[in-house]
C-alpha cells in the first residue's frame, strides 16, 4: 500500500515519512496515564476489527465485543485534535458571551478549558454515557467491491446525517451524537468500512 502526504508546498508525495505526520510528543501528558488507557482499548478493538476484515464477522449486538468496538469508535472521535480544537473554540465563544452579559464574570478561572488534557479527560468521562445513549444504533460493515480503495485520514471517524440532509437541516448541528438519524462511518481497510446507524430511520428512508 502507498501513503500520500501533502507537504507545505502543496505537493503530494508517495515516499514521505510518517514519523512527524499527524502526531505530537506527549499529546496526552508525560505521565502516559491516558495513553496507557487508550492502549488497552485499542488492543481489544484491534482483535475485533481483524475478525471483521479477515472473517467478515461482526460482534453480536449488546455483547462485550460490541461495547468495546463502540467504545473505541467514540474515543477515536472525542480524542482527535480536530475535535478538541473545536471544543476549545466553542467553549471560548461561550465564555466570551457570558463576559459580555456579566461584567463581574471571572474568565480566568476557566483557563483549563483551553488545555488539551482537560478536554480529553472530559471526553473520557462521558464516553460510557455516549455508548449507552446510542445503544439503539445498528452496526454493519460495507464491503468495497470496486477497483477504487477506501481512504482514511488523521480524522478517521466520519459523522453524517442523511436523514436531516434530506430535510435541509443545518448539518453543522445535525450530526451530533444523540440526534435522530446520526450515522458514523469508519474505514477499516481499503475494502471494508464500519457503519453505525439507526435502522428504524435509514431502512424506512
Amino acid at each position: 500500500s502507498e501513503m500520500c502526504i501533502r507537504d507545505s508546498n502543496k505537493i503530494y508525495r508517495l515516499d514521505a515519512t510518517i514519523k512527524n505526520q499527524a502526531s505530537a510528543k506527549y499529546f496526552y501528558g508525560k505521565d502516559l496515564d491516558i495513553e496507557n488507557y487508550f492502549q488497552k482499548i485499542e488492543h481489544n478493538a484491534s482483535l475485533i476489527i481483524r475478525n471483521i476484515i479477515n472473517k467478515e464477522i461482526l460482534p453480536e449486538k449488546n455483547s462485550d465485543n460490541h461495547f468495546d468496538l463502540f467504545h473505541f469508535l467514540f474515543l477515536l472521535d472525542v480524542r482527535n485534535p480536530v475535535r478538541i480544537k473545536s471544543l476549545i473554540e466553542g467553549k471560548s465563544k461561550m465564555l466570551e458571551r457570558v463576559c459580555k452579559i456579566d461584567s463581574k464574570f471571572d474568565i480566568e478561572q476557566y483557563k483549563e478549558f483551553d488545555d488539551t488534557r482537560f478536554n480529553v479527560q472530559m471526553g473520557l468521562s462521558i464516553a460510557i454515557e455516549m455508548i449507552l445513549f446510542n445503544s439503539d444504533l445498528e452496526l454493519k460493515v460495507f464491503k468495497n467491491v470496486t477497483n477504487k480503495p477506501l481512504i482514511t485520514s488523521d480524522y478517521p471517524v466520519i459523522r453524517y446525517n442523511q436523514f436531516y440532509e434530506k430535510r435541509k437541516v443545518n448539518l453543522d448541528s445535525s450530526n451530533s451524537y444523540g440526534n435522530i438519524g446520526i450515522q458514523l462511518l469508519l474505514p477499516l481497510s481499503p475494502n471494508y468500512c464500519l457503519v453505525i446507524y439507526l435502522s428504524l430511520i435509514h431502512i424506512s428512508e
